[in-house]
């Protein structure tokens, strides 16, 4: 298995489905995840599983269709 330690990922429509999937397995693979989806609570959730399998991540609610919101999230995840 490929491993992702020092690695950050930012992933979108991390709070369900595919997204999810990719969160968790990212994170056991070492790298430090950032769930972004458009429902604060989903990606909350995720990162609530995510901690308690050992990994490490943040969670922001941001619609990606919204360039100023994308703007802020990134400039929070770069900072």
């Amino acid at each position: 298995m490929f491993r992702l330690d020092n690695k950050v990922a930012a992933i979108t429509g991390g709070g369900s489905g595919i997204g999810r999937a990719v969160a968790k397995v990212f994170a056991q693979q070492g790298a430090v995840v950032y769930i972004i989806d458009l429902s604060a609570e989903n990606g909350q959730a995720v990162l609530a599983e995510v901690e308690a399998e050992g990994g490490q991540g943040f969670a922001y609610a941001c619609d990606v269709s919204n360039q100023q919101q994308v703007d802020e999230v990134f400039s929070k995840i770069e900072g």
